[in-house]
């Protein structure tokens, strides 16, 4: 089996990477997540996030680390926001070219992959299945039975076929995952914060409101996992393996080296 990393992401031909070194270190034929499946991806964030940091307050701290990272995606890079708006492909022709946007995305990948694993060890740290919530959301949204997946493209087909009905209810009617998803995904990742530190007013984490309902954790998990999916896929043209990928590349050297590793383009137009 061949590895979808290396057709899915291209190194930044910048000088001051070492292209041969990075590359075979992104490549993982030897690593246990090669083949994609979504338990194998558990079971390494498992292992190396100890390496990594520990917490006196799981809950607490997680909760804050997402709430960080969300608004790293969504504010941190400039007009990131509008990545996820209908008409910025048409305001940015140009929008293939490498330059700008390819590194605006990047940037937002690079946060996006943060917050899968992040969601992997909030399901290790309480016990939760992947498999099942992805099929507890899905069956719940669509009223259907969903076959639990194994990898990681089993998860993308289930999400990609049910986003339509993943809806919430707005000011002004409902609206999808699909039609606008990044406010969608913006009240997941609140229940999923308020969930977590069991915050029933919503004021103790900068940037969250008491809109959200808190929920039973698998609930809110679940939904978080979805859209980041979607948004993935639909947005960014990127699938969940390399972010996966990228993120074991990185909690690696950070156990190994105390420190984030440089930037790395993602090649989202071959």
């Amino acid at each position: 089996m061949t590895s979808k990393l290396k057709h899915a992401m291209v190194l930044n031909v910048n000088p001051r990477i070492n292209m041969t070194e990075q590359y075979s270190v992104l490549h993982y034929e030897e690593d246990p997540l090669y083949g994609g499946l979504i338990n194998d991806y558990a079971n390494f964030v498992s292992r190396e996030q100890t390496k990594v940091e520990t917490f006196d307050d799981y809950d607490t701290t997680r909760a804050e680390h997402i709430a960080q990272e969300f608004d790293e995606l969504f504010n941190q890079h400039g007009s990131g926001i509008t990545v996820f708006m209908p008409e910025y492909y048409l305001m940015n022709p140009g929008i293939k070219a490498e330059g700008e946007n390819l590194e605006l995305k990047s940037a937002m990948i690079d946060e996006m992959s943060d917050l899968l694993w992040y969601g992997f060890d909030v399901a290790n740290n309480h016990g939760l299945g992947i498999d099942d919530l992805v099929v507890r959301t899905l069956k719940d949204r669509t009223g259907r039975d969903v076959q639990a997946p194994r990898t990681f493209n089993d998860v993308q087909l289930r999400v990609m076929s049910s986003a339509s009905h993943i809806e919430v209810n707005e000011t002004l009617g409902v609206t999808s995952l699909v039609r606008d998803p990044s406010r969608v995904f913006s009240r997941f990742e609140q229940r999923l914060v308020r969930s977590l530190r069991n915050d029933k007013d919503g004021t103790s984490v900068p940037g969250v409101s008491g809109e959200e309902q808190i929920a039973d954790l698998d609930v809110a998990l679940g939904e978080f996992l979805v859209a980041l999916t979607y948004i993935a896929v639909a947005n960014f043209g990127v699938d969940l393996e390399t972010l996966a990928n990228y993120s074991v590349y990185k909690l690696r050297h950070r156990a190994a080296k105390g420190k984030t590793p440089g930037k790395i383009l993602f090649d989202l137009y071959s």
